[in-house]
């Protein structure tokens, strides 16, 4: 690609709109929830939500606009919107909201359509190292996006000038790219050329490969012209080997007297290096002996020379290890000094975020209560939020607010004065011009109608001072919790002297006192001063919170607060959010570099002590191997060899030596007569064989190249031959090889490569025989030199073993040493034992090392480990053994109660199951019987009162027992109440029906019933009597009434009167009904109603036309006479007797 400058251009280009594109695109995500006038959350989701139109519209613009004009039109708009943004006055912020997404969707368009025209401008070869470069470009414009952050709190349009600009700068370098929408006709004439210059190329390497027809004759002529002349050339070349044997037979006749002298040459040769090899033999033998008559010497001198160095070295290690510290030591002062620079930069770090936290928690507080501020002057209320608006703008601002805003009261208190004081929904000023003000502002806007209360007006304090009540009740007025005192005349002007009571009695007694006082309930029951009673149904709530909502007091000074000063509040809040953020990154790297140089500073101390450690036993040990070292002089000064021995010796070496330096002399001068036999044997041959062989070399070469060439040559025409035949379908498949071709020109590409690669190795191999070659041809004089060299590494090692054979000896020693040592050092090691310690990982045991184990480790450095251990051991205080001894003691104790608690907990959790069943059973027992009296009581209610309804609810339906059951009734045509809520008559009926619903359920045989009847008129009264005495079977009612529609039903009758001031009482039986006649014991009456029982069509009759059965009718004429004797006053004898 770098071989192109095109290319490179282009890789450039595409580089930098990828980055652009990802810096603005993710930018713009970034800036969402800083609009300026905008809610952050609907607009980041706005902003999120525009991306899917972008994504949908790309795929089909890319398929009908040209590559260029897509991309420079999307980095276009986006700019030019983004441009736009900044201009935009902050009272409109929906507008900026819509260029902010056009720009979003735009460069979304951008982001998702710029990988096609990337891909088509390169080959296909680098399109895959293009598209992964020009991504990790757009990764850096992406990470570069952050710093933007900070532009923003420079000034807040910046970052919308650097996107914007960004942008238009690769729409404009977009223009520059070659444009790859082409058509389908013109990119198969592409696909057919490449696919022709690709056969052509596998064809062979005539460019003619189209024309192959004309290879056959055109070979055929360069054939017949390389045979002719293969030809000539064997017949001069058989020429010529015919005169090289010609002289090779002469000349054997010249050469023939100087091999034979070469020959007696080489055999005197012979003799003379024999006496040579025995002349060495002799001085090696001399030379041993001398050694073995020095070896004492030597061996002493080599001790004393190996002490000495080791002294020289004792004393050169102490002193770099001295040097070593110094240095270490200084600059553990230097880090130690930047470790407290760093803590220093922490705290103030540290200290700078607690001031910033401070600020930026105090300005938001004052941002949150501004925000409250400005919604409570917003309520549901549409004419008060047109009224609170006015004030905000300063255009009406002797607005108070609502009067149920001024103040606050206590829930408990809810219901009663939002029940009595009508005038909460009054709105509250301080003169009445600004009431008047308000009035036409709200005739103007057509906002509404609203009732106000002038303060100037109704200044009464009154209100002020408390008063006595009766039964210390507390009036309302006293109750109102409030911030600004000049509201109170408002609330006094409302309420006087309203006292709230806990029920309707206790507000009776108080209302209708010796004073009378307007009383309300906590149920919101009213008495009114003239004695009027209103309230109950459902009560009213809500009209005053339990906190005052309007604050007067802050109202005048927020009053010219607008929506640019909140803005400005929070841009000054994100300011200090991004400080802080900025110096909590700052704290995290100084802890990280402070942490960082803590371990060096432990690392570096733990260096210091060693080194102490190190220097310590240096010193120690150095006078130790001076005494060594002298002792070693003094041994070695004693230790002399015999003086006439060694004499001898070496004139025995030096004789040895001369007679070896004659016998090479003269073995040299006869190898000097042999080189010069063969050289001029060499110069003879050379002048006649020599040439003749360089012609016969030349003659091959050539006959060689020209029948390589003539296959060559017969190869393609048998080639073009089957070429010609395929050349047609080979056209005709050219479009469907070109990826096939691609792949095999990477693959003969590669194959080329690995044969470079082989060649090379072959060359290297070729280079290393040859090497071999020649050292073989010079082995000779090697071997010699490598038996030399053996013969004095055999007695090198005769010196070594007599060396070995000391060190043997004292290693004998030792080992005895060790072995009296190892069974007590046995013994101890079987009283270690490691101690389990609780809430730790178990430790590993004592491990046995074996010999190849053993040999890793290195005497020195146990020591140095044991010293350290040792050094640890003293700086720990000694541990309690003998807490884990009670740790296990108490474990146990642990453990048992444990036991304890889960029997009980077993025994616990059986006894819960067991009251969970019955629990259970009692609520699945209780909702079958609730279930059962609830339809039978719809069932009774419909019944008794024609067309009514009535039902029983749970108040808990998960607990029925709690909170008990709710009776709803609905009388005909009337709407659902509670029966507390009913009248006297309803009451009856809804208690009659349930009476009888449970009848149904649990008959009872007894019932007495205390005027029922009372509250009843006519009709209901004979509904109940008529059911009573018709479909009651199984129980006997016993019915006190005062009413002839009941008792005259009844089937006996029993008066009660009173003479004499004394109480009778007279029974009579209106009729005989069966089951009244004597039956026998065996037979019961206990039967139960099984179906709903309705009254008979006569019954229902005449009770719809208000008429009823009279009295005559039912009982006999001798017991209308004892009756109408009773009415009239007169007894009979037996009743005035007794």
């Amino acid at each position: 690609m770098f071989k192109s400058k095109v290319l490179c251009l282009r890789f450039l280009n595409c580089c930098y709109q990828w980055a652009a594109c990802c810096f603005t695109y993710y930018g713009l995500s970034l800036s969402s929830t800083s609009i300026n006038g905008a809610n952050r959350y609907i607009s980041f989701m706005l902003v999120v939500c525009i991306e899917i139109p972008g994504v949908l519209i790309s795929t089909p613009l890319l398929l009908w606009l040209k590559r260029r004009t897509l991309l420079s039109s999307a980095f276009s708009i986006t700019a030019i919107a983004i441009w736009i943004t900044p201009f935009i006055p902050r009272e409109y912020s929906t507008a900026v909201l819509v260029f902010f997404m056009l720009a979003k969707a735009s460069i979304t368009c951008a982001f998702n359509s710029i990988y096609m025209p990337t891909a088509e401008q390169f080959p296909t070869n680098l399109r895959n190292t293009i598209m992964n470069s020009c991504s990790m470009t757009g990764r850096i414009g992406s990470t570069l996006l952050t710093l933007t952050v900070f532009l923003g709190t420079q000034h807040a349009s910046l970052p919308a000038v650097l996107f914007a600009s960004t942008s238009i700068i690769a729409g404009i370098s977009t223009l520059f790219n070659p444009e790859t929408l082409i058509n389908y006709s013109s990119l198969s004439l592409t696909v057919v050329y490449l696919d022709l210059v690709s056969n052509i190329c596998r064809n062979g390497n005539d460019i003619f490969g189209p024309f192959a027809y004309l290879i056959p004759s055109k070979n055929a002529t360069e054939i017949a012209e390389s045979e002719t002349k293969i030809e000539k050339l064997t017949a001069e070349k058989t020429k010529i080997e015919e005169q090289l044997e010609k002289n090779l037979e002469s000349l054997q006749d010249i050469t023939q007297p100087l091999i034979e002298k070469k020959e007696k040459l080489q055999n005197d040769l012979l003799g003379f290096q024999t006496k040579v090899d025995e002349c060495k033999a002799e001085l090696t033998v001399s030379s041993n002996e001398l050694k073995i008559c020095q070896h004492s010497e030597l061996c002493e001198r080599r001790k004393y020379n190996s002490w000495k160095q080791s002294l020289e070295d004792s004393k050169t290690e102490l002193d770099v290890k001295k040097k070593e510290l110094k240095e270490l030591q200084s600059n553990l002062s230097e880090v130690k000094k930047a470790a407290i620079e760093y803590r220093e930069q922490l705290q103030e770090r540290h200290k700078e975020e607690n001031e910033l936290t401070v600020q930026l928690r105090k300005l938001r507080s004052e941002v949150d209560e501004q925000k409250r501020n400005m919604n409570a002057m917003r309520s549901n209320n549409k004419m008060l939020d047109a009224l609170m608006q006015q004030k905000i703008k300063g255009r009406i601002p002797g607005i108070l607010g609502r009067l149920g805003d001024l103040g606050g009261i206590d829930a408990k208190y809810d219901v009663a004065i939002s029940t009595c004081c009508g005038r909460l929904d009054n709105i509250v000023v301080d003169t009445v011009s600004t009431a008047q003000a308000c009035i036409e502002y709200l005739k103007e806007a057509n906002a509404g109608r609203a009732t106000f209360i002038a303060l100037e007006k109704v200044k009464d304090i009154r209100g002020r001072d408390r008063i006595q009540t009766p039964e210390n009740v507390h009036r309302l007025y006293d109750l109102i919790k409030y911030e600004d005192p000049q509201v109170l005349p408002a609330f006094y002007f409302a309420l006087h002297d309203t006292l709230v009571a806990d029920d309707i009695e206790q507000a009776t007694r108080i209302a209708y006192g010796a004073k009378r006082y307007r009383t309300v309930t906590l149920k919101g029951e009213l008495i009114e001063i003239s004695g009027s009673i209103s309230g109950g149904g459902r009560p009213i709530r809500g009209r005053m919170g339990q906190q005052v909502k309007t604050k007067t007091s802050r109202n005048d000074a927020n009053t010219s607060m607008s929506g640019d000063n909140l803005e400005e509040m929070q841009r000054k809040v994100e300011e200090l959010g991004n400080r802080i953020s900025y110096c909590q990154e700052q704290q995290g790297q100084l802890d990280r570099d402070s942490r960082n140089i803590d371990v060096q500073i432990k690392q570096k101390e733990t260096a210091v002590k060693r080194l102490v450690c190190e220097v310590d036993s240096l010193e120690k040990s150095l006078p130790l191997v001076e005494q060594q070292c002298e002792a070693q002089k003094l041994q070695m000064e004693t230790t002399k060899s015999d003086p006439a021995k060694v004499k001898e010796l070496q004139s025995i070496i030096q004789k040895n030596e001369e007679a070896l330096k004659v016998s090479e002399a003269e073995a040299k001068k006869i190898k000097d007569k042999v080189t010069e036999v063969e050289k001029k044997i060499k110069s003879i041959t050379s002048e006649k064989v020599k040439s003749l062989e360089t012609k016969i070399d030349d003659l091959t070469k050539q006959i060689t190249k020209l029948s390589k060439n003539v296959s060559r040559l017969k190869v393609e025409v048998n080639t073009s031959e089957r070429n010609c035949v395929k050349t047609q379908e080979t056209i005709d498949n050219l479009g469907k090889e070109v990826v096939d071709a691609q792949e095999q020109v990477m693959a003969k590409n590669q194959e080329r490569d690995e044969t470079y690669k082989q060649m090379e190795e072959a060359k290297g191999r070729v280079r290393e025989i040859e090497a071999e070659i020649n050292k073989a041809q010079s082995g000779g004089t090697e071997i010699k030199k490598e038996i030399l060299k053996l013969q004095e590494e055999e007695q090198q090692g005769k010196v070594l073993r007599v060396d070995i054979e000391q060190k043997l000896q004292a290693i004998d020693k030792l080992v005895n040493d060790v072995k009296e040592q190892l069974p007590k050092l046995k013994y101890r090691l079987k009283g270690l034992k490691l101690r389990e310690i609780p809430k730790q990982d178990p430790q590993e045991p004592l491990k046995v090392y074996q010999d190849e184990e053993l040999s890793t480790h290195k005497t020195k450095d146990l020591e140095y480990k044991i010293s350290c251990l040792d050094e640890q051991i003293q700086a720990t205080t000694t541990p309690n053994i003998g807490a884990i001894e009670e740790y296990y003691t108490r474990r146990e104790v642990y453990l048992e109660r444990v036991r304890v608690l889960e029997d009980i907990t077993k025994k616990r959790n059986e006894m819960r199951h067991l009251y969970d069943e019955v629990r259970k059973r009692r609520h699945n027992e209780f909702k079958e019987g609730f279930n059962i009296i609830t339809r039978k009581l719809r069932e009774m209610y419909q019944m008794i009162t024609q067309g009514g309804d009535a039902e029983l609810e749970l108040v808990d339906s998960m607990d029925p027992f709690t909170e008990g059951v709710s009776f709803s009734v609905r009388p005909p045509k009337k709407t659902w109440k509670n029966i507390s809520n009913l009248s006297g008559g309803e009451k009856t009926l809804s208690s009659l029906a349930l009476v009888f619903a449970l009848h149904y359920y649990k008959p009872s045989p007894l019932y007495f019933m205390d005027e029922i009847d009372a509250a009843l008129d006519f009709k209901n009264v004979s509904i109940v009597a008529n059911y009573i005495r018709e479909r009651t079977r199984n129980a006997q009612f016993i019915i006190i009434s005062l009413r002839t529609n009941m008792f005259e039903l009844s089937h006996c009758l029993t008066g009660i009167y009173k003479v004499h001031d004394c109480t009778q009482s007279l029974s009579m039986a209106n009729s005989v009904p069966d089951y009244c006649l004597p039956q026998p014991s065996s037979q019961v009456a206990s039967q139960q109603i099984d179906e709903p029982i309705r009254p008979s069509q006569e019954s229902a009759d005449s009770l719809t036309n208000g008429t009823r059965t009279p009295l005559s009718q039912v009982i006999s004429s001798q017991e209308s006479d004892v009756f109408d004797n009773v009415r009239n006053g007169k007894l009979p004898e037996e009743m005035e007797t007794s």
